[in-house]
């Protein structure tokens, strides 16, 4: 019995794509479904398409959130594993997911541990630096999470299909994982499985612009806030107001130091965000106009 599908959302960035599937290869557990959601054509190469082992579904909508809700919508298989187009993970993974979420029924959501993530460094990690990485891998404990780490979860189908993704939270979708992963606790355990891992190539090609980026890091916790009254107002206005504003700013004028992308971008963006706060009119979506 195949027990998880593995769902991978991706666009214009078919290589990328291409290079984490082929990584699957690699995984202890042969029989699992491979789904591929995308845009369009473009966004997912021709061998992929024309391979009897990969579904690949396209989205009406472009963006995170949309595409997984569209991927989900197919997935019959007990569990579903959602992982980004540029990931690395330990051969153990599904087998490790599996063998938790049949052990223990309280678990509905789970993330690995991280071993690296390329978003913390300027241009992310190579492929093959991750898959060294990936060989010194030490096994930790099974701990209680709050919140499972996007480029990487592993959740009981029927959540999935129970609570789905925000799409108001378009495009990158930021903080949608943290939106997914409150809604996810009420309904049972959140861990992180530390006897597994995985590297976030935290590759910056095809990523949403820095503006509409800036935008959301002020949009996005404020919709979740008001929404579920999670977390609470210091987290919204010290962890992600001033937290990423700060950042930004201070990236802005130090611009002879080399910085992960656009920080003027992203400072303009939370500009126009707190703009919109002040005139009432700040959303998530707004973003698309921008």
């Amino acid at each position: 019995m195949i027990k998880t599908t593995v769902v991978i959302c991706s666009a214009n960035r078919p290589e990328i794509l291409e290079e984490t599937v082929a990584g699957l290869a690699l995984q202890t557990v042969s029989e699992f479904n491979l789904l591929v959601c995308a845009p369009d054509q473009d966004s997912v190469p021709l061998a992929l398409r024309s391979n009897p082992r990969v579904e690949v579904v396209y989205s009406t909508l472009r963006g995170l959130c949309c595409q997984r809700n569209a991927a989900v919508e197919r997935v019959s298989t007990p569990f579903t594993m959602f992982v980004d187009d540029d990931v690395e993970l330990v051969p153990n993974f599904i087998a490790e997911m599996e063998t938790l979420f049949d052990a223990d029924p309280s678990v509905v959501l789970a993330t690995a541990h991280v071993i690296a993530d390329g978003v913390t460094s300027e241009k992310g990690i190579l492929r093959d630096s991750a898959r060294q990485m990936l060989s010194g891998f030490t096994p930790h404990a099974v701990t209680n999470h709050n919140c499972a780490y996007g480029c990487n979860m592993f959740v009981r189908t029927e959540i999935a299909k129970k609570t789905r993704f925000d799409e108001a939270l378009p495009l990158y979708g930021w903080l949608e994982d943290l939106d997914f992963s409150l809604r996810c606790q009420r309904l049972g355990r959140i861990v992180m499985n530390g006897k597994t891992g995985m590297v976030h190539l935290g590759t910056t090609r095809g990523r949403t612009s820095d503006v509409r980026l800036g935008y959301s890091q002020i949009a996005n916790p404020y919709y979740i806030w008001k929404k579920l009254s999670q977390p609470n107002l210091s987290w919204l206005i010290f962890t992600q107001w001033i937290r990423y504003t700060g950042v930004n700013l201070v990236f802005s004028l130090l611009f002879w130091t080399k910085r992960r992308g656009d920080r003027p971008g992203r400072l303009k963006g939370n500009a126009t965000a707190l703009w919109d706060l002040i005139l009432g009119k700040m959303h998530p979506l707004r973003i698309l106009a921008l």
